[in-house]
């Protein structure tokens, strides 16, 4: 048996030998972590298409492709097209509200507030905004707590 850890951020520089090497150990009997529908199924542009009206409705039922919509923050694509331009104007009439997100995922790569817009700035008509996605942001409640701890303050 083996073991096969990766790490979940997809690169733009990962080739085609890259992927001919993750089909041949996924089609093997190796635990991998993660595996490749999960990894594919963490990418935001995936996300965004499986959202998209009618996706969801082809395996489920429209009632419960809605609910499974609900617990999905609002997620736009930025290409380089009038629709992408409008989203992008979404952050800038609300930066707060938004957060520019690229399709790497892993975490430590999401674009916040005034540097969100320094970034859209700079991929004004560029093709690179197209591996970014602006998704509402999430804000839960603040719930106060105590943390407690043996020994000194």
């Amino acid at each position: 048996k083996q073991w096969y850890q990766r790490r979940v951020a997809i690169t733009a520089g990962e080739t085609g030998d890259h992927w001919k090497t993750r089909l041949q150990m996924e089609k093997s009997l190796a635990i991998k972590v993660p595996n490749i529908r999960h990894q594919v199924l963490n990418l935001k542009l995936f996300q965004q298409v499986l959202l998209g009206e009618g996706v969801m409705e082809r395996y489920i039922s429209p009632d419960e492709a809605q609910l499974v919509r609900s617990t999905f923050a609002e997620i736009y694509n930025l290409g380089i097209d009038e629709a992408g331009d409008r989203a992008a104007q979404l952050a800038f009439d609300d930066p707060t509200g938004w957060v520019l997100k690229p399709s790497k995922e892993g975490g430590g790569n999401n674009v916040w507030e005034n540097a969100m817009l320094q970034k859209l700035e700079q991929l004004r008509g560029r093709k690179e905004r197209e591996a970014f996605v602006l998704m509402k942001r999430l804000n839960p409640p603040h719930v106060p707590n105590r943390f407690i701890k043996n020994g000194p303050r």
